[in-house]
């Protein structure tokens, strides 16, 4: 009887460790969804066609971390170009600002919410890693119309040529 008992014992230890061993088939894998983004582009002036130098483009790159974003500011060809690496998402968000005031004229801001599935994409073969993504942008930007101050209490309003 002890010999049985012995005997299962030993043999249920060596079918519970070969499910065990046969179970742990291929790599633990350890990480996190992500992709490379790209957005490139120019901004001109939707009245003359020229190019707008100083222009500040900030990308809001991560729906879960809104304060995550990329800035950059056009060069003296109303070009920019920025990248990142992050979470792979729904949409991209550019907010377009002119920062120099009136030095190349007083452009109104604008807020570009361009969905994902409008990006090139590079897809990977690697577990966690989606790929490369990117966009090039042509924004038109308008001139903001003239106003005076208000004098005496009256309301200002807007001066046209």
């Amino acid at each position: 009887m002890k010999k049985l008992i012995k005997f299962s014992s030993y043999l249920c230890g060596l079918v519970l460790a070969a499910i065990g061993f046969t179970s742990c088939g291929g790599a633990t894998k350890y990480g996190m969804p992500h992709a490379d983004f790209g957005v490139s582009g120019v901004i001109i002036s939707a009245k003359t066609e020229q190019p707008i130098e100083n222009i500040k483009v900030v990308v809001n790159s991560d729906a879960y971390s809104p304060q995550e974003t990329q800035r950059t500011i056009t060069d003296e060809n109303g070009k920019f170009s920025t990248s990142w690496q992050g979470f792979p998402q729904d949409e991209i968000t550019l907010k377009v600002s002119d920062i120099d005031g009136e030095l190349n004229g007083l452009f109104n801001d604008t807020t570009i919410v361009t969905p994902i599935s409008e990006f090139q994409h590079q897809s990977s073969s690697e577990e966690w890693y989606d790929g490369w993504y990117g966009k090039n942008f042509e924004i038109k930007l308008t001139l903001k119309e003239e106003v005076f101050a208000p004098l005496y209490g009256v309301p200002a309003a807007p001066y046209k040529k």
